[in-house]
Order: structure tokens, then sequence, then C-alpha cells
């Protein structure tokens, strides 16, 4: 099997696109899809490469997982990787906009890379819909938001190197989540094997929809903890769920506004990969 095959990409987008249609036809908002949405998404569509474009989608992971298995796997059959990998995730509340609001990916794209300046990455945006935000998390314009943020898979760097960056940004409070707690910068060393089920993540299209609870922490008395601004101290749990008809509808409306290659972020060896890519997409009409 192929990098491609095994990632199980195709499988996964189909699925998504199958689940479209169905909010398509029975989400009380579906007075604003038109003939041409349903269009957009079939299999066999060429005529648009905008982000929720399944063919796109496909033409376009097929032709990364390519390029990234002969790039970075000594054995493209059973994925063995000839250099250290990591998934990278990075977030910053600054990416985040009111579901109305038109997506200025070119800043967060350019907010985002700045915490991996100097290595070799493939990156993808993805967005999170946040439909229920509570009091006290640090987006502050509403309760519900679409939040844009970078999974990569980065190399050329040396586990501790890669340790000691994600360290720096944490601390230094560069990158903040939504949730006060939570850490804007995560990464994790790919294991042998795992490319393409990492390749498939970053890849994907967006599936869950994410609801914030927020719970006051109290002493041993039972009065509110606070902090030195006299701030009650609260602890923000997140849950995420499948996206309901409406919210994939809202998601496939901001999303066909973008064309795919306006998500793609790459870096040192990663910008002759995606090139390709984006080369093999652009030809296809």
């Amino acid at each position: 099997m192929s990098f491609f095959e095994l990632s199980g990409i195709k499988q996964q987008e189909i699925d998504q696109a199958e689940a479209t249609v169905e909010a398509f036809n029975v989400s009380r908002n579906s007075k604003a899809i038109s003939g041409s949405d349903y269009k957009s998404l079939r299999i066999g569509n060429k005529e648009e490469h905008h982000s929720a474009n399944t063919h796109s989608r496909l033409i376009f992971s097929e032709s990364l997982c390519e390029e990234l298995g002969a790039s970075l796997c000594s054995d493209q059959v059973r994925c063995l990787q000839n250099k250290d990998v990591f998934f990278v995730t990075l977030l910053d509340v600054r990416c985040a906009t009111q579901p109305r609001a038109i997506p200025d990916l070119k800043r967060y794209k350019s907010i985002l890379r700045r915490g991996l300046r100097g290595m070799s990455y493939v990156g993808m945006m993805d967005v999170a819909f946040y439909v229920n935000l509570v009091a006290g998390s640090n987006f502050r314009h509403g309760k519900r938001c679409f939040f844009w943020h970078l999974h990569a898979m980065v190399w050329g760097i040396t586990l501790d190197e890669m340790k000691k960056r994600i360290h720096q940004i944490n601390r230094s409070g560069e990158m903040r989540a939504i949730i006060r707690g939570l850490k804007g910068a995560h990464a994790k060393r790919v294991r042998t094997g795992d490319l393409p089920k990492v390749a498939a993540y970053i890849l994907k299209s967006p599936t869950n929809a994410y609801r914030v609870s927020r719970k006051d922490r109290f002493d041993k008395d039972g009065k509110p903890m606070t902090n030195e601004d006299g701030e009650v101290v609260a602890q923000f749990r997140q849950k995420k769920a499948q996206l309901r008809h409406g919210e994939r509808v809202n998601l496939f409306n901001v999303r066909k506004q973008l064309l795919l290659t306006d998500l793609v972020l790459s870096g040192g060896e990663g910008c002759r990969i995606t090139a390709r890519a984006k080369r093999e997409l652009s030809s296809t009409k």
C-alpha cells in the first residue's frame, strides 16, 4: 500500500462530504445552501479548489503524501522514517474570530509560523468551532467563535531542541489558547510507522464542535479562591462532540470562501514538498 492509502485520508474525506450533504438536506439553515454548494462537494468535481472541496482535498492530499513519503521515509511500504519527525500544534487566541467574520489567514499564519522558525515543516491551518464559551476564557467577543490553529509535521531538529523550543514558547506566553490554563504549543515525536496517520490528522476536514465549561475553585473553608488581582480562580474544561447539522453548514460556509492552498504552511525542506503538491492541484481542471 502507498503512503496515501495507509493514511486513510480518502475514506475520511468521503465520510465528511457525505455528512455535509446530509447537513445540507436537514439543517434548519439549509436555505442558505445553493446548488453550486452541493456540486462543490462531489468527488468528481474539478471546477473549484476551495478548502471545502472534497475532490481538491484528495488530489492535494495524495500528492503531498507521495512527497512526504519520498522525503521522510527510507522504506515507504513500512513508512520507516529516515529522520526524527515531530507532530506540532500551535494555538493563539489572536487567530479566533466571531462566526460571521472573514478570517484573516495571512495574519494568522504570520503569527503561528514564528514558532517554527529555522525548522523544516509542512502544515495546514485547521479551524475549531467553539459553540459555547464561558466567561473568563481568553476570547472576549462572544460565546461562539472559529478558532484557526496550525498542525504541522516538523523535522530538522533534535528532540532536546524541540522540547526547549516548545518550553520557551509556552513560558513566554507568546501564544495563548482560548482556554486559560492550556498551553499554546504542543509537540510529540512521531513513532515509526505513524507518519501516514499524522498526515491524515493534519489534512483532515473539521469534524468536531467544542464546548467549554467553568468551575470556580474553593479553599478548604468553602470560600472562593482568588489570585493577586482579586479574581476568582477557575478551572476550565473543554469537551468535543461531532458537529451538528447546523454547525457543519456554518463551517462549510466559511471554508468555501478560502482556497485550499491558503491553508498550507511550509518552511525549509517543506517548501519544496508543498510546492509540488500545489502544482499538481493547479494543473487539475
